[in-house]
């Protein structure tokens, strides 16, 4: 198995790359899912209960959510972490001050 590659994402023959935005996305997905249901347990509706209260957070907080686990993603996956063909990364060539921690 490639070193940083997902099971799932070598099954699937995933580039590495899309392999650590779809882990990205989906973990930041969950965490806001899981946040809508425990509102959803803190303050349930009394007209429809638990369900209704987690359709209505889990829709709020999706205008804001859904951006932000697209982003991460691509924070995490996007370019700058990604080896060139020569198996160096962009950062060496640019920012190299920044990057010197990642790269020795």
């Amino acid at each position: 198995m490639e070193a940083g590659n997902s099971i799932l994402g070598q099954k699937a023959a995933l580039p590495r790359w899309l392999s650590i935005f779809l882990a990205a996305f989906m973990a930041s997905m969950v965490t806001y899912l899981v946040t809508s249901m425990q509102l959803a347990l803190a303050f349930s509706m009394e007209a429809g209960g638990v369900a209704a209260s987690f359709v209505k957070f889990a829709a709020i907080f999706a205008v804001t959510q859904i951006p932000l686990a697209v982003s991460e993603g691509y924070r995490l996956a996007g370019p700058g972490t990604r080896p060139q063909g020569d198996g160096s990364f962009p950062c060496d060539q640019q920012k190299r001050h920044h990057c010197d921690h990642l790269h020795p």
